[in-house]
C-alpha cells in the first residue's frame, strides 16, 4: 500500500516538473520511478535496470547533502559516471536518512516553484516510508546483521543509532549463542541492543559487561550471559565502533559460536562452551576470507577400508590437539597408551607419512579443522 501512495507521489512530481524523478532508500535500492524524458542520463538507466545505483554513483550523491540538510539541494555532473546534474531532497525521519528524492535538472532553468514542489513531495514521501519502518531496535539490528552489504544496512543503521548512539564508539563487545531466546536477550546485564536472527541470540554489549579471564590460550571464566548457560556462545573481537565495526564484531562471534558446536576442542578448552574469536586458533585463517584451502585432501586415504572404522581420523586429530602428548591422548580417548601407539601406527602407514615430522602434523591439523570449517554458515557480508 505504502508502494502504490510512493509512486503516486512521483508520477505527480515527474508530470508538475517535466522531469524524470526517482526514490531511492539509504542503501541505494531503487523504490519507485517515473517515466524518464529524454534527458534521462546512462547512470539514471543503469540504476532502473538494476533496481539500485551503482556504488560509484552513490558514493558521488552522498558527498552532498546530509542529515542535516534542510530542502532542495544540487548534486553536480559527473561525465565519468555518466551522470547529468541533479536537483535532490532527503527523506529524514527523526534524524536519520531513510532516502532520497532526485529529479534531472535537464536543461531548462530550476524555479523557486520548482523547489517548492520538490520539497512537498519530499515530506510525503519520508511520511510514507517511515509509517512502514519498524523503529524497534531489535528488529533493526536483526536488518544490520543480516545485510548481504554494508551498503544495504546503512538504511537501519541509521535508524538504529539515534536509539543507541553507543554504536558509533569503540570498544563493544558483541556476543551470539546458537539457540538464545529473546527473554535472554531482555535479561542480559549490560545490553546495548539485541536481537534473534537465524536462531541465534545476538547482543551488543557495553564494554566489560563480557569479560574473560585468559589463561594458557582458554577462556576459564566468562560472565554476562544468563546463569548457568552451556548453550554455545561466541565472543567476537571489541568493535572499532561504526556500521563496519558492529558488523565484523557480530559476525565473528556468530561463527565463534558455531565453532564451538562443530569443534568439540574448541568447548572443552574453555569449559564454559565459550569460544571468543580470538581464541579461535586456525579456524580464523580457515574462514578468512581467504577461504578454506583446495587441492588434494591429505586425509582421504584414512576414508577406506578398516582405517576407517577404527576411528582414525578421531584419533589422529584428538593427538594432534592435544599436542601429540601420548598420556593426555589417552586419557581422552579412553585408551591404553599401547592401544594409542599402535592406532597412530596404522594412520601413518595408511596415509604413508611420517607423524614424527612437524610440517606433516600441521598439513594433518589444518585438513582436519577444514573439514570443520566447511560446517560454518557464514554471516551475510563475512570478509566484506
Amino acid at each position: 500500500m505504502a508502494g502504490a501512495r510512493l509512486q503516486v507521489v512521483v508520477d505527480e512530481l515527474a508530470l508538475q516538473l517535466g522531469r524524470g524523478v526517482t526514490v531511492d532508500d539509504a542503501s541505494g535500492r531503487l523504490m519507485a520511478y517515473s517515466a524518464q524524458g529524454q534527458d534521462v542520463d546512462a547512470a539514471r538507466v543503469q540504476a532502473i535496470l538494476g533496481r539500485t545505483s551503482d556504488a560509484a554513483v552513490l558514493a558521488w550523491e552522498s558527498r552532498f547533502g546530509s542529515a542535516g540538510s534542510r530542502g532542495p539541494y544540487e548534486i553536480p555532473a559527473n561525465p565519468d559516471l555518466g551522470m547529468s546534474s541533479r536537483r535532490a531532497v532527503l527523506l529524514v525521519h527523526r534524524g536519520a536518512v531513510l532516502g532520497r528524492v532526485t529529479v534531472l535538472s535537464g536543461d531548462r532553468p530550476w524555479t523557486t516553484e520548482d523547489d517548492d514542489l520538490l520539497a512537498r513531495a519530499g515530506e510525503q514521501a519520508a511520511a510514507l516510508l517511515a509509517a512502514g519502518l519498524s523503529d524497534d531496535p531489535d528488529q533493526l539490528l536483526a536488518q544490520v546483521v543480516s545485510a548481504r552489504s554494508q551498503r544495504e544496512a546503512r538504511g537501519p543503521w541509521s535508524r538504529l543509532v539515534p536509539q543507541a548512539p553507543a554504536l558509533e564508539e569503540p570498544g563493544l563487545v558483541a556476543v551470539a549463542v546458537l539457540g538464545g531466546g529473546a527473554e535472554a536477550g531482555r535479561r542480559w546485564p549490560g545490553r546495548l541492543v539485541w536481537t534473534v536472527v537465524d536462531g541465534t541470540l545476538v547482543v551488543v554489549t557495553a564494554a566489560g559487561a563480557v569479560t574473560t579471564t585468559a589463561g594458557g590460550g582458554r577462556h576459564t571464566e566468562a560472565s554476562g550471559g544468563p546463569s548457568g548457560t552451556r548453550l554455545p556462545t561466541g565472543v567476537g573481537d571489541p568493535s572499532v565502533g561504526g556500521l563496519a565495526g558492529v558488523r565484523r564484531a557480530v559476525g565473528q562471534a556468530r561463527v565463534a559460536a558455531q565453532l564451538t558446536r562443530l569443534d568439540p576442542a574448541l568447548a572443552d578448552r574453555s569449559g564454559t562452551g565459550l569460544l571468543a574469536w580470538a581464541d579461535a586458533g586456525v579456524y580464523r585463517t580457515l574462514v578468512g576470507p581467504g577461504g578454506l584451502p583446495t587441492g588434494s585432501d591429505p586425509l582421504a586415504r584414512l576414508e577406506s577400508g578398516a582405517d576407517s572404522e577404527m576411528g582414525a581420523q578421531h584419533t589422529l586429530e584428538v593427538w594432534l590437539d592435544h599436542g601429540c602428548d601420548v598420556r593426555s591422548t589417552a586419557a581422552a580417548l579412553h585408551l591404553h597408551r599401547s592401544s594409542l601407539y599402535h592406532r597412530l601406527e596404522r594412520v601413518a602407514h595408511a596415509l604413508g607419512v611420517d607423524l614424527s615430522d612437524g610440517l606433516t602434523r600441521l598439513d594433518l591439523h589444518v585438513a582436519l579443522k577444514a573439514r570443520r570449517a566447511r560446517g560454518v554458515r557464514l554471516p551475510p557480508g563475512w570478509g566484506a
